[in-house]
């Protein structure tokens, strides 16, 4: 039985590759790899077939399960096929369980430079965590992601990882999609689609980024996926920008050249060498400060109210019955700029079946 596990790590295209899986399974199948199905949300975003082997107990724990173990293998034996492929960025700190329990599987894993891991996980964070506060780093550089890959290896033994640069100059065939095609053993004529190139999760745009942060304040509840899916395509074309001051960058840029050569020389990693010369010569993007002007958020807002998703009338709902009453507003002004940009009709609409709610609650009351 082969059994090949991508772990991630997070941040390191894991998004764009399980899309390409999914688009792709009964080809897959074809070449006698088995991928199992999962859920996948409108970014194109997922948590890929964590829930195919652990499930979820309290405050969010992941606990593995013997029983969906068995029920993957039993569906893995009926598919016929000689690989089983699973992908999930939740592995990386679960994998040593999966080390275990399947003793013979292979770890994929891809290597992205620190210094943009530690951007790319705060422009996520603001994304999809609900992150207020502004980028801060430490003044002595951390490489949480190599250290903890390098520790999972001595323990689970080094012979069992597949180690990829996660950079367009080192992928086999150009692109990440293709890239994983090879490891897998794939023919080239397999990875050829129209999502090969196709970016997914990308991060926002600097007043995008700005925008949401604000709106983080608040329980955004149903509002945060339309929320974020505008602010996603609005951020489909930005150019690029650091929020690590300059000389900072260069001292992280130092100190994580010197981690990750000494990680490759210790690990079996494809193309070290050119991944190695092409991170040293990585250039930081414009440094940017974190802000946005009332104006851009207003002309953001009104992009927003346009979006053909937008709850208006859900949005100031929360705003004047849960949001108005937080005593601890970062800018409360844009309370009243939200109020001011709501459409007239959608206020007549809320204040409308406000009345109607008053006038059955006085009918029940009397009764």
């Amino acid at each position: 039985m082969n059994i090949l596990i991508h772990i991630g790590p997070p941040k390191s295209g894991t998004s764009a590759i399980q899309k390409w899986l999914l688009n792709n399974v009964e080809e897959l199948k074809g070449q006698g790899v088995f991928y199992p199905k999962h859920l996948i949300d409108p970014n194109g975003v997922s948590s890929g077939n964590l829930l195919s082997l652990f499930t979820r107990v309290k405050k969010g724990k992941l606990e593995f399960s013997e029983t969906k173990k068995q029920e993957l293998l039993r569906d893995f034996e009926l598919s016929g096929c000689s690989t089983l492929l699973l992908s999930s960025e939740f592995f990386f700190l679960q994998h040593p369980i999966l080390a275990e329990v399947f003793p013979t599987a292979k770890f994929i894993a891809y290597l992205r430079y620190p210094v943009e891991v530690i951007e790319s996980s705060y422009n996520q964070g603001v994304k999809r965590h609900g992150e207020v506060k502004k980028l801060g780093v430490p003044a002595k550089p951390k490489s949480f992601q190599l250290k903890t890959l390098e520790r999972f290896i001595k323990s689970v033994g080094k012979e069992r990882y597949i180690l990829r640069p996660y950079h367009d100059a080192c992928y086999v065939g150009g692109s990440l999609i293709s890239d994983f095609c090879h490891v897998l053993g794939l023919p080239s004529s397999v990875c050829h689609s129209e999502t090969n190139h196709e970016r997914v999760n990308t991060s926002y745009s600097l007043d995008a980024l700005e925008f949401k942060r604000w709106f983080n304040q608040f329980q955004l509840g149903e509002l945060q996926p339309v929320l974020d899916r505008f602010l996603q395509s609005y951020s489909a074309n930005a150019t690029g920008y650091s929020l690590i001051p300059a000389k900072t960058f260069n001292l992280y840029k130092e100190e994580y050249v010197s981690v990750l050569q000494n990680f490759c020389n210790n690990y079996d990693v494809h193309a070290s060498d050119l991944f190695v010369k092409e991170c040293m010569a990585i250039q930081q993007k414009p440094f940017k400060r974190q802000d946005i002007s009332d104006e851009d958020f207003e002309r953001l807002l009104k992009q927003f109210f346009a979006y053909k998703n937008v709850a208006q009338q859900s949005l100031y709902n929360k705003l004047v019955n849960d949001w108005d009453v937080n005593a601890d507003i970062k800018k409360p002004e844009r309370i009243a700029m939200i109020k001011k940009n709501v459409s007239f009709f959608t206020k007549l609409s809320i204040l409308w079946f406000s009345s109607i709610q008053k006038y059955f609650r006085k009918i029940s009351f009397s009764k």
